[in-house]
């Protein structure tokens, strides 16, 4: 038996069968032949560790990270080895250098416990007993009553494949704390197993250690160049990380190699979709899920996620045909299924809203996401708390979009507004995106931290430390949200407001800032949370921080006479039921055109050849080119009547239109939740552009189309609703949100409701 491969599965055999001593023959057959071979080496040590022959282990472990200092386990193995030979010193160095580099691993922290105890250092051992204990309770019940701890030896190391498939079930069922914890260990033993290091950096990914991650991954690619799925998860890594035209060269280096593999397109799809580059991201997105997909691979748990995003891409290029029906249709099944375990069927929540589904089903796929991100967490990192220089209450927010985006353009007002006799405001970013507007924010919040580059864990032991009594979270499902740091608990009160007003249901945020209008008394059913009513309006309504002023319609891009309708938001809002009441306006009100934004021609396109199978002439909507915010928000001084859009309502696109005195026409919809147009006219008291249905909605436009008296009149008012309405007075939003926020805090200090 002289093959190395025969060798290996010798020893791996022997030591399954409980005898060290045999596997130990068979390793030095395979050292003798290669005395660098890592794998051997690792297995060597393992056997002498059984055999407690424990300076010989440390001895062998010590050249084997030597040979590789890169591969964390072996680093590990040594401190442990050297503990357990009563080599005190260097198994302090070695433990202490391993936990610098992971602190989740709850055998280190005993083990180091044991070693500082024996140099007499009671103090720091305690600190790692504690840590060990908060990691694994089940792990630290045979400590004495002393306080000393015992090194620990892994009794039954040889079932290393049922290692594998106990860490790739806790993969598959979104558990990734206990996954990391199963491929560290097997990797102590078999540091070439590149499918270990593999699923190593996906449990890293699911953890939100990105950077740990990438080199997991690119360690198993060190050792299978080839290794399909490493490169997939490194391209996944790097899109986590922001480096998005490197995730990009890795998908494309995949299909370069391999033209089919689904792996690549789904990634490329999802970061082209990310990217908003969607015409680009619909080919891949549909690659990834086709039926007649090379069969050589399974996106099994990724196909809803893949849906969704390609129905929201559908939808975003207004394409209503038979492939958005079918994917939508799919969508919905998915959600129409039980759940299963918590890694199966997780649609985006934020691409499902446009899709008009209902209520039960946004509240189901929100449910999901909320499960996913509470089941994939570990244990909160040790915080290290600042000291209070006051008795200030601390208000902390969370968001992913500090920088220039409508939910910084609506909140700005907001944190400057805030009493600091009697609040502490900090804010958190997620977001890899800095601007002016971040600058900004940086000025106006009492600090604002950066928390981009840590992990889900990393970043709520950040959060906890701040010493936060209420967490705001912006973004809810949204893009660049992060509920995982959420689900951590890192703040003894966590409120979802401001971002999204849709079901978020999770348990591991206990209020939701609405309003009456926002979400009607019929759609509330939908939500797990609590809901909280703010006493107007839910979303706060900045004052724009400059507008354009003297431009001329031709400047701006509008035609240069006649009465003009406009809806300026995202085309993924525009949805068939809407567009067909746009066009019935149209045809009543024959003197007006519709703008829209210019997106791309193959969106203008298709809404012109929309009109036109609904009688209207193409050439009487409008593509207006992006501009930036100040001459944009100029646009609406020349404009008629704003037309929202009836399934997913529009945010700031509104109250920009309202600040510039231009009316907004919305309608009323019980049955879903999340009416944001209707929050809005309500606070601006201008309730009689509430429709009450659709047919309303569309009398209601061409009556005001049609008689530019009332027109001018309704402008008017609108632009005397700025000085008296509650909408536009930013600093009653934020006295009123200040007294919810301590109306909650005095309900919540007395319950068990708390960081963990």
């Amino acid at each position: 038996m002289n093959e190395p491969d025969d060798e290996i599965g010798a020893a791996k055999s022997e030591m399954a069968a409980g005898h060290p001593d045999v596997a130990l023959k068979h390793w030095r057959v395979l050292l003798a032949a290669d005395p660098d071979n890592i794998t051997a080496l690792a297995g060597s040590g393992d056997c002498l560790m059984a055999m407690k022959e424990y300076t010989a282990a440390a001895d062998v472990f010590g050249r084997a990270h030597d040979l590789r200092p890169e591969i964390l386990p072996l680093l590990y193995a040594l401190g442990t080895a050297e503990a357990a030979a009563g080599l005190t010193k260097q198994a302090r160095d070695h433990l202490q250098a391993y936990l610098e580099r992971d602190d989740d691993n709850p055998h280190a922290h005993k083990n180091l416990a044991t070693v500082l105890t024996a140099l007499g250092d009671h103090e720091a051992a305690k600190v790692h007993a504690g840590r060990a204990a908060e990691l694994s309770p089940d792990l630290m019940s045979d400590v004495k009553k002393s306080g000393t701890t015992h090194t620990v030896v892994r009794k039954s190391p040889g079932d290393w494949q049922g290692l594998f498939d106990k860490g790739v079930a806790a993969i598959r069922e979104g558990e990734f704390a206990h996954a990391h914890n199963f491929f560290q260990t097997l990797l102590v033993a078999q540091p070439n197993n590149n499918r270990a290091w593999e699923c190593l950096g996906v449990s890293e990914l699911g953890l939100g250690h990105a950077k740990k991650a990438l080199k997991s991954l690119e360690m198993a690619l060190k050792i299978e160049p080839d290794a399909i799925g490493a490169l997939h998860h490194k391209a996944i890594a790097l899109r986590a990380l922001g480096r998005l035209d490197e995730s990009v060269a890795a998908c494309e280096a995949l299909l370069l190699a391999d033209p089919g593999n689904v792996y690549a397109h789904s990634v490329r799809g999802a970061i082209f979709l990310e990217a908003g580059k969607i015409p680009a991201a619909i080919p891949d997105l549909e690659t990834a899920i086709a039926p007649n997909a090379d069969q050589n691979y399974d996106i099994g748990n990724s196909r809803p996620a893949l849906q969704g995003a390609l129905a929201y891409a559908y939808r975003a290029m207004c394409r209503w045909d038979d492939d958005y029906i079918n994917v939508r249709q799919a969508v919905v099944d998915v959600l129409s299924q039980p759940a299963g375990k918590a890694a199966l069927m997780v649609i985006s929540p934020f691409q499902v809203l446009p899709l008009g589904l209902d209520g039960n089903a946004q509240a189901e796929v929100a449910r999901r996401a909320s499960h996913k991100a509470a089941s994939s967490i570990g244990t909160l990192p040790k915080i290290k708390k600042n000291l209070r220089s006051d008795m200030r209450l601390r208000i902390g927010y969370l968001s992913p979009d500090f920088c220039n985006h409508s939910v910084a353009t609506a909140l700005h007002g907001g944190i400057v507004n805030h009493d600091r006799h009697r609040f502490c405001v900090e804010g958190f970013s997620l977001g890899r995106t800095h601007d002016d507007m971040t600058k900004k924010f940086d000025q106006d919040f009492d600090d604002l931290h950066d928390l981009s580059n840590l992990s889900h864990g990393q970043a709520a032991a950040y959060i906890a430390g701040r010493d936060i009594d209420i967490l705001i979270e912006l973004a809810g499902h949204t893009k660049g949200a992060r509920s995982e740091i959420l689900a951590y608990k890192p703040a003894p009160v966590q409120i979802s407001a401001i971002g999204y007003g849709a079901p978020v249901c999770a348990d591991f945020i206990a209020w939701h800032l609405v309003d009456k209008h926002l979400v009607p008394e019929a759609a509330r059913k939908y939500y797990d949370e609590k809901l909280v009513d703010m006493p107007h309006c839910a979303l706060p309504v900045s004052s724009p921080l400059s507008v354009q002023t003297g431009a001329s319609r031709a400047d701006l891009g509008l035609p240069e006479t006649g009465l003009l309708l406009a809806n300026f938001g995202g085309s993924y809002k525009i949805d068939p039921f809407t567009f067909d009441a746009w066009m019935k306006i149209l045809l009543v009100a024959p003197d007006a055109r519709l703008a829209l934004l210019d997106n791309t021609s193959l969106v203008n396109d298709r809404l012109c050849a929309e009109a036109r199978n609904r009688g209207v002439d193409p050439d009487r909507l409008v593509f207006v080119p992006f501009l930036d915010r100040s001459r944009h928000l100029a646009r609406y001084a020349h404009i008629n009547l704003c037309l929202d859009t009836l399934i997913h309502n529009g945010g700031v696109t509104s109250t920009d239109a309202l600040w510039q005195g231009a009316p907004v026409l919305t309608m009323r919809r019980d049955d879903l939740p999340d009416r944001m147009g209707p929050s809005l006219l309500q606070a601006a008291n201008l309730s009689e552009l509430i429709a009450e249905n659709i047919d309303d909605y569309v009398r209601l436009a061409a009556e005001l189309a049609n008689d530019s008296d009332a027109l001018t009149s309704l402008g008017r008012k609108v632009m005397l609703m700025r000085k008296t309405a509650p909408l536009f007075d930013i600093a009653l939003y934020t006295r009123n949100l200040e007294d919810v926020v301590m109306d909650l805090w005095s309900k919540s200090v007395n319950t068990p409701y708390s960081q963990n």
